[in-house]
């Protein structure tokens, strides 16, 4: 959104993950985040509740999520290391410990983004921004990845590949990394095969 509206600010754009047609992603959080009232939430709670945020990514697959704690501690083969443990704990509270999201901000991005796929159609309005024209995608002419995890569950991978459809960038390009959403981010697999391959300094 930022490129769109201030391509004179940014260089270049790596979006990972990213939803871009949320008409194409039918994945239990994009359910869930279509059909539920966000005025309600915002008005309920004013600033949304991370524990809120996070309670339809537990309801994914609440059995793996009950099943990770005795499988790390009791169902191994082999002794738990040092390094194992802090590596356990710390993607735990990174995945939990969430901060609350700015009222407005969800409030808008459920309606303009989940509920009326208004990014994707270049008709997404951001208050007080150029006068308030709608944010025109074709307007992202620097160069453009997209990293998309082939088995997300969070973002839909065709809602990601839809950006490259409409960014205006003449360099854009696609990477598939075979895992999920979090493992493309901080699993052991990405840290050894995707991001050596793909970090480059200017």
């Amino acid at each position: 959104m930022l490129s769109a509206l201030h391509p004179e600010k940014i260089k270049n754009v790596i979006a990972l993950a990213t939803p871009g047609d949320f008409s194409l992603d039918n994945s239990l959080v994009a359910l869930w985040t279509k059909s539920i009232d966000p005025d309600t939430i915002v008005d309920t709670f004013g600033n949304v509740p991370g524990a809120f945020i996070n309670s339809p990514f537990l309801l994914r697959s609440p059995i793996d999520y009950l099943h990770k704690y005795p499988h790390f501690f009791f169902e191994r083969t082999e002794p738990i290391d040092f390094e194992s443990a802090v590596e356990f704990f710390a993607t735990e509270m990174w995945l939990y410990d969430s901060p609350p999201v700015i009222g407005e901000i969800y409030r808008q991005f459920v309606k303009d983004c989940y509920q009326k796929n208004l990014l994707i159609g270049n008709q997404m309005i951001i208050s007080g921004s150029r006068n308030n024209t709608p944010i025109d995608l074709t307007e992202i002419k620097i160069p453009f990845l997209q990293i998309i995890a082939s088995k997300d569950d969070l973002v839909a991978p065709a809602s990601s590949r839809a950006l490259n459809d409409v960014i205006g960038s003449p360099d854009k390009s696609i990477i598939e990394f075979n895992s999920g959403h979090v493992g493309a981010c901080i699993g052991r697999r990405a840290h050894k095969e995707l991001w050596p391959e793909y970090t480059y300094s200017n």
